[in-house]
């Protein structure tokens, strides 16, 4: 079995359907969507990609004999093929699809200028001419030279009849307008990626693609892809090296081409003398050279274009056109945009226009068939294929790929989806606020609100209060202020004006404008066809709070930063907001729709805090677009996906290597040392004890992979080799010590993490990622001092765990800051917010200066050092540092007489106060001195932490406090993703500065979130300061969170970094030993790591402990239909099912009687409606009885991952369709979160079936599915796993009437 479960055996042509081998493509193109990561292992992939390619099936005859829904499979499969080229098997057969043989299909001229501009390959291209003579085969009838042109000249023939023929079957149009599509797609998929675009875009420009796309208006005039095909004609990359053309460069590109031109033309064309002598910006304007171009006859224009300026191929039907002629030429000379400007061009809230275009957002409901089966042989016929494929692959959405050309490339994808996303959300809240509040028209024609909605509330004025004048060079105004004022004294609720109130700035509020037609409290809005009447709504706006201002037009408290909070004046509130500049200039080029927009708005909707956070992260977005982005030199190719993955990691680079490692108190032992690496040669030196917990090790030679792993390894290990290793004794305050005993893996991840270059940890469910991470954390803080390390995570919550660990290790708090909302909810005394720690930091100075005034009375001197910290420091040079050099002076010339250091010792007076012994007679002279060195350290520690103190004391302002505690005083700083994004540009102008980044749950944190933290800090010297990346997550559970289902499974944007990544080959290390669950629970879902085990832990204490009451410590329970209903939907993708509701609460109820704790026991769920049900059913059975109470949590499995409980009772939901559950990812995460026990109930027959989820259900199923009970057992139990016991099988609804008899039973008992 490979990982997955699935067989290792590959699906060869020969043991499949030779007569329709579409099937198994479409099967194949079906598992792609369904993103299946084995979905190539099975296939011989090479054999079938020279079954389609071959002359007999994909030449122009070949073609034509398809039907149209083969050939839809066909380019659907290379599509979904040409997004997996990480997979070797489908990479080695692709590429030489779209290699240097297409050049054979260039005319001779053109071929010749295209070789002469690169030596290289020139000599590629002789020495196939030479092979071509060897073989006896021509060049051009090679499939690699072939299958292109071949399906370009189908498309062509395709395109032609569509814009010739007149069809009156509306099917007709549809099948050629999806093929047509598909191949516009298959031609994004190659020119999106750097290894398959050089050839295939030479062809295409010499063919006049995108002159001939734009000239099929009928069939292309609304094309979402068009678009997407012609950006990435001109995009700025040069295609023989990769290298990133800046905006300047593809200028000075264009005017290269042109000069060239008019200089041939100078020489060959005196009828186009005007076009030679004019300059550069002139001679790109259309107008002007379709005039020049009309001085020349037909033949003498397509000489000119296709002869003498090769810009089109001469046996192009184009060529035959003279409109198509001269639309070449302009197309060819067409002056470049800048990226930058384009995107400054881009309003960043989204309009009406935007919000209800279904197309340009597409609804998640297309995709609500997902998972209803697939084709597997001969069940489904390739005539089946083509509907889902073709519209799931040609949405004209981008997509986030494996590789991108650019990192501008990667910026503008980016932006793009995550402003759909935002606007998909955006779209959703507001209609759910809209029919809420029923606006209607009175008998005035009055716009009236009968309705009520938390989420949005009348407003009873709008103006423009400020337009800022335009920067230089731009046309938009700087800036739009505007005042809304609202009243909240139609909210009865005191909660819902807190949080109308509670608007923080910089929450994003939009202002929407209500015209219904409607009379009286009915709503009769526009139709549905129109989609900015929807509800009455005419016009939609965002902007982004300033200010709130209370009746008396006082700030209100967090506006004004104060640290009590006053209760605002009366009910009406004024909110001064900024407007979005480029939507505003856009508004006010149209005068009679700006006035009309900006008088109109009569609501205000807001959102979750959480919700306007897009705002923030797509404006770092748009900054980075517009600078030079860097990474260090090890990662900018990997994170673009090319070279060497392996080159980022640390064995790579042996010259950057630190061999000198204090590991301090990561090993507990010599011994636990020694089994940390097997095979090392490890030599103790320095006499030190080796029961102590501190360790310092010098590798004797750079760090290696094993051999064994190969080059181009996903797991790596070290090679062994040879060390010398000093133990040593911690300082007496450093009292705290590591407890935790690291396996071989995790130490070999701590031993990277280290290291300069990226670290990727794959850490599965239990095996003591945030361990390892503190580890690290701890060990970078010792090893470097110097050096600043940023700690990033995707949740508060995560977040915070990882804080408390950091927070009980060997690292003093004030060199700890968590920045964000979230610091409110640590569990300690401490404050970790940047105003906590600078109070800390002052009273912390009051302390020790009281310290130091200790210690000038104790020296017979004057309190007036105390009273600074700049007195503090001339106190310490003349007269601490002085007396402990003339102490030394003094012991070297005198005796070692024991007594000598006791009366000596300058400073003994002070500390006699703590300690009345500090010389004991007994010692010895070393001894003493030992003392005498460890009170001076003290001291030195002393005024050390006195100089650090001073900044605050000479910096008078707090905000100049707070700034220098985060950029220069914090060693440790602490952040989620979403803040990193809300606060860079503040980053920026600050200088923040740190060398290492560490980030937990990279798995969950979309791609581009994970880039956003890496750009915090400017360039120095042009390099990046970045020293290490240090990467922790598991592709292997839930992906980042998005909401719109066709962003997420289309355009794949729930992809992270980590994921990516991965899937390229970067070298990662995973964690092999869990400590969470027991062996059999882990067992469960085990599969789908390599080979991991379990801790010792697990085979102790209470995992060694039968469940009470159970005979498994795990089972599936078979549910079938309850009231002869499964599951059902109220509303739209609301998923409910009533009786595993209902036998998961009769479960739970169960264990409660037994004696369980409700603490300990968590119901888990897979969809949201069946969360909600399962709430209503505890709060009606259990929440107010005593003997039950409510479980620990009620959650969905998505919302649940990090955490953990020791008893989970798990509801699949679904009797009809098996559902995301399908989602391998989701399995893993919802069978990993119990410890002790399992329950699992859904229907036998559905989830027997699944392949995608065999290897678990084959080990649930094997156990009976009717729960199993121990009678007269109650919690606790002494009883062990495995114990030989008699289970009794109750049926669920024989315990539901136990549990009720029982509850009968109590309450007679208390009445």
């Amino acid at each position: 079995m490979t990982q997955g479960g699935r067989p290792s055996k590959r699906l060869k042509v020969k043991e499949s359907n030779e007569d329709d081998p579409f099937v198994i493509l479409h099967g194949v193109v079906e598992r792609h969507r369904e993103h299946v990561t084995e979905n190539w292992e099975a296939l011989d992939f090479s054999a079938y990609v020279n079954l389609v390619t071959t002359p007999s099936s994909c030449s122009s005859k070949g073609l034509s004999e398809l039907s149209s829904q083969e050939v839809k499979v066909l380019l659907s499969f290379f599509v979904a093929a040409f997004r997996s080229l990480e997979d070797e098997h489908v990479r080695g057969s692709l590429l030489k699809l779209v290699s240097l043989p297409l050049f054979a299909s260039l005319s001779e001229e053109r071929r010749r200028r295209e070789l002469n501009e690169s030596l290289k390959l020139k000599k590629y291209w002789n020495k196939l001419l030479k092979r071509e003579k060897k073989e006896k085969v021509p060049l051009r009838e090679k499939p690699e030279a072939t299958f292109f042109p071949k399906l370009h000249e189908y498309f062509v023939t395709l395109l032609i009849q569509s814009e010739e023929e007149k069809s009156d079957e509306v099917e007709e149009e549809d099948r050629r307008k999806n093929i047509i599509d598909l191949f516009l797609q298959f031609v994004i998929e190659i020119l999106g990626q750097l290894p398959t675009r050089r050839f295939v875009r030479t062809f295409l420009s010499h063919q006049g693609f995108v002159t001939r796309c734009r000239r099929a208006k009928k069939t292309l005039s609304d094309s979402k892809l068009l678009p997407l095909v012609e950006d990435l004609m001109n995009f700025e990359v040069d295609d023989h090296d990769g290298s990133a053309v800046s905006d300047e460069d593809m200028l000075a590109q264009h005017y290269e081409v042109v000069q060239k031109l008019q200089r041939m033309v100078f020489r060959d064309l005196p009828k186009l003398q005007p076009f030679a002598l004019a300059n550069c910006k002139k001679a790109s304007d259309e107008a002007f050279l379709r005039t020049q171009l009309s001085k020349l006859d037909t033949e003498e224009l397509r000489i000119f274009v296709t002869e003498t300026c090769c810009f089109l191929d001469p046996s192009s039907d184009l060529a035959e056109e003279r409109e198509c002629l001269e639309q070449v030429v302009v197309d060819c000379l067409r002056r470049p945009t800048p990226r930058a400007k384009y995107l400054e061009m881009l309003p960043m809230y989204p309009t009406e226009d935007v919000l209800f275009d279904e197309e340009a957002i597409p609804e998640s409901s297309q995709w609500s068939g997902r998972g209803r089966g697939r084709a597997r042989g001969s069940e489904q016929s390739s005539q089946s294929a083509s509907a889902s494929a073709s519209a799931s692959f040609t949405t004209g959405l981008p997509r986030m790929n494996l590789q991108f050309l650019t990192m501008r490339d990667y910026l503008m994808r980016n932006f793009k989806l995550l402003q759909l996303e935002a606007t998909y959300e955006i779209r959703e809240d507001i209609m759910d606020v809209l029919p809420r509040m029923g606006a209607h028209l009175d008998g005035d024609d009055q716009v009236k609100f009968s309705g009520w909605a938390r989420m949005a509330s009348r407003m009873h004025l709008f103006s423009v209060v400020n337009v800022g004048p335009a920067n230089l060079g731009e046309e938009k105004p700087s800036h739009v202020h505007a005042e809304v004022q609202i009243d909240l004294a139609h909210y009865r609720r005191q909660d819902i004006r807190n949080e109308w109130d509670a608007i923080k700035q910089h929450d994003v509020l939009f202002l929407v404008a209500m015209k219904p037609t409607g009379y009286g409290d009915a709503i009769n809005g526009s139709s549905d066809d129109d989609a900015s009447g929807w509800h009455g709504m005419t016009n939609v706006r965002g902007c982004e709070v300033i200010e709130i201002r209370d009746e008396k037009g006082k700030p209100l408290s967090h506006f004004k930063f104060e640290e009590s909070y006053t209760q605002p004046n009366g009910t009406k509130r004024t909110l001064l907001v900024a407007m979005d500049p480029t939507q505003y200039h856009q508004d006010t080029l149209s005068s009679s729709s700006s006035q009309h927009v900006h008088s109109s708005f009569n609501l205000l909707v807001r959102r979750g805090a959480k919700e306007s956070n897009f705002k923030a992260v797509l404006e770092s977005i748009r900054d980075l677009a517009k600078e030079d982005v860097s990474l260090p030199p090890w990662l900018q190719d990997v994170f673009l996906g090319y070279g060497d993955p392996a080159m980022s990691h640390f064995t790579s680079m042996p010259d950057e290597q630190h061999l000198e490692v204090d590991f301090r108190d990561t090993f507990l032992d010599a011994e636990h040392l020694k089994t940390s690496f097997p095979g090392w040669n490890i030599d103790f030196a320095g006499g030190g004890d080796l029961q102590s917990p501190f360790f310092k090790a010098k590798f004797s030679e750079p760090l290696v992979r094993k051999e064994s792993e190969g080059s181009t390894s996903a797991i790596i290990a070290t090679s062994p080799g040879s060390m010398v290793v000093e133990p040593y004794e911690g300082l007496g305050s450093e009292t705290k010590r590591n407890a935790v005993k690291f396996t071989e893996v995790q130490a070999s991840a701590i031993l990277s993490g280290m290291q300069k270059g990226l670290t990727m940890i794959v850490g599965p469910p239990g095996t003591g990622k945030t361990d390892v991470a503190t580890q690290i954390l701890e060990l970078l803080y010792h090893n470097h001092p110097n050096q600043r390390i940023l700690l990033i995570t995707h949740s508060n919550q995560a977040l915070n765990d990882l804080f408390m660990k950091i927070m009980n290790k060997n690292v003093p708090a004030r060199y700890l800051l968590r920045l964000g909302m979230g610091e409110q909810e640590l569990e300690t005394d401490l404050e970790f917010s940047r105003l906590g720690r600078v109070n800390a930091m002052l009273d912390r100075r009051l302390r020790l200066l009281s310290e130091v005034e200790r210690i000038s009375r104790s020296l017979d001197m004057s309190d007036d050092y105390a009273s600074t910290c700049e007195t503090c420091s001339h106190f310490w040079l003349l007269h601490i540092k002085s007396r402990w050099e003339h102490f030394l002076g003094g012991c070297k010339e005198s005796s070692e007489s024991p007594a000598l250091v006791s009366e000596k010792f300058p400073f003994k007076s002070y500390f006699e106060n703590e300690s009345q012994t500090l010389f004991p007679s007994a010692n010895s002279n070393e001894e003493n001195m030992r003392i005498a060195q460890d009170c001076f350290h003290r001291l030195e520690v002393l005024f050390s932490e006195i100089e650090e103190c001073r900044p605050f004391e000479l910096l008078h302002r707090q905000s100049d406090r707070l700034n220098y505690l985060m950029t220069k005083q914090a060693k440790i700083v602490a952040m989620t993703c979403t803040y990193a994004a809300m606060k860079r540009s503040d980053f920026i102008k600050l200088g923040l500065q740190f060398d290492s980044i560490i980030m937990e749950e990279s798995a969950q944190v979309l791609d581009i979130e994970a880039l956003i933290p890496m750009q915090l800090q400017k360039d120095i010297d042009g390099q990046a300061r970045l020293k290490r990346v240090v990467l922790i997550g598991d592709h292997n559970q839930l992906p980042p969170v998005v909401k719109n289902m066709t962003l997420r499974q289309t355009s794949n944007l729930e992809q992270s970094l980590f994921t990516r990544l991965i899937r390229l080959g970067t070298p990662y290390i995973e964690l092999n030993a869990q400590g969470r669950s027991r062996p059999s629970i882990a067992g469960l879902y085990n599969w789908k790591y390599n080979n991991l085990g379990n801790l010792s832990g697990v085979n102790e204490s209470e995992f060694l402990l039968a469940n009470a009451g159970f005979k498994f410590d795990y089972q599936f329970i078979d549910v079938g239909d309850y009231n002869g209903q499964g599951e059902n939907a109220p509303t739209p993708h609301f998923i409910q099912n009533l009786g595993e509701a209902e036998y998961a609460v009769t479960l739970y109820q169960h264990m409660r009687l037994l004696g369980y704790p409700a603490s300990k026991i968590t119901i888990l769920t897979t969809y949201n409606g069946q969360k909600a049900l399962l709430k209503d059913v505890v709060e009606r059975r259990c929440a107010y009885y005593p003997l039950f109470g409510r479980p620990a949590k009620i959650e969905t499995v998505d919302r649940f991952q990090g955490q953990q409980n020791d008893f989970v009772i798990l509801s699949l939901v679904r009797t009809k369709a098996v559902g995301h559950i399908r989602d391998a990812r989701r399995l893993v995460v919802a069978l990993s979160r119990a410890r002790l026990g399992l329950f699992v109930m859904g229907r036998k027959q559905l989830f027997a079936s699944c392949l995608e989820l065999k290897p678990t259900f084959d080990k649930l199923l094997a156990r009976p599915t009717e729960l199993h009970v121990i009678q007269d057992e109650v919690h606790p139990t002494e009883r062990k796993m495995g114990s030989k016991c008699k289970g009794v099988a109750i049926s669920m609804e024989d315990l539901t009437r136990s549990v009720v008899e029982k509850v009968q039973q109590w309450e007679k008992s208390k009445s």
